[in-house]
């Protein structure tokens, strides 16, 4: 599973890593830091109409994301294993559950800059979604810069 978020804090949320120990979050941050050295902000779209998602939910895809989330899975799939792969799908969730079929085709057409590749562990359960930040990494244009660990 793989959420991106944007907008509000203009981060990249890229996951999901399951339930991860805290004593693997450094190792994380610093691969991500890695993988995104020197890249600075990236500009990002969201468009161009909204459509359904797994039959159930209503999203809006999200365009500028592709390279850097190939480059922070190459960098996280060493450290915590993909059990379940699945293809990168950018989009923001609007609608989750018994969103009504006519929400799909709005048009959306959203510009802004991703500042932050954010690391989120999925720990939900039958009971309803929990995401939790593991780490955030900002984008910047010089290497000193891109190294941050929020655990």
């Amino acid at each position: 599973m793989y959420d991106v978020a944007g907008g509000r804090d203009s981060s990249v949320r890229h996951g999901s890593t399951g339930h991860v120990d805290t004593a693997p979050v450094t190792a994380l941050a610093d691969a991500v830091a890695d993988a995104v050295d020197g890249a600075g902000p990236l500009a990002c779209t969201l468009g161009p109409c909204t459509e359904r998602l797994d039959g159930q939910w209503v999203g809006v895809p999200a365009h500028g994301l592709d390279d850097i989330a190939a480059d922070v899975f190459g960098a996280t799939s060493a450290i915590v294993p993909v059990t379940h792969p699945q293809p990168f799908r950018p989009d923001l969730v609007l609608a989750r559950g018994r969103a009504p079929a006519d929400l799909a085709g709005t048009v959306v057409d959203i510009r802004w800059a991703v500042e932050q590749v954010v690391l989120v562990a999925d720990r939900s359960s039958p009971h309803g979604p929990r995401l939790v930040d593991l780490v955030g990494v900002p984008l910047a244009s010089t290497p000193s810069a891109c190294r941050r660990a929020d655990p």
